[in-house]
């Protein structure tokens, strides 16, 4: 079945992300967890949020929730963003490492054709 969600329930779900990623974070600090160690503490990390009433709350209880936390929406969404762009900045990061060192390179790449020398096709 084809779920289309409205305003109201894309807005609650953006925000219960933003609001996700600050227990994450808090989470991760209170554990001293880091690398593969964050990794690794998720799942625990997971149930517990699963279990928090916040799932149970509609877009204006997760309003009320984020402003008696002392935060507006559109600080927690900010912070989201960035997590977000971090995140794809890493990733890329990584996905550029893993592909030079597992790839040789382009023959036919200007940029790296100086760097090295390819023997002549024998025809």
């Amino acid at each position: 079945m084809i779920c289309i969600p409205s305003k109201a329930d894309k807005v609650r779900s953006t925000l219960v992300d933003s609001i996700r990623l600050l227990a994450w974070t808090m989470y991760k600090s209170q554990h001293k967890l880091q690398g593969q160690q964050a990794f690794a503490g998720y799942p625990a990390f997971e149930t517990e949020w699963l279990a928090h009433e916040i799932h149970k709350m509609d877009l204006k209880g997760v309003q009320k929730f984020i402003k008696s936390l002392g935060y507006s929406e559109e600080e927690l969404l900010e912070d989201r963003s960035k997590y977000y762009e971090r995140k794809r900045g890493y990733n890329n990061s990584q996905t550029s490492q893993e592909t030079a060192q597992t790839e040789a390179p382009n023959p036919f790449d200007t940029e790296v054709a100086d760097e090295f020398e390819y023997p002549e096709p024998p025809y």
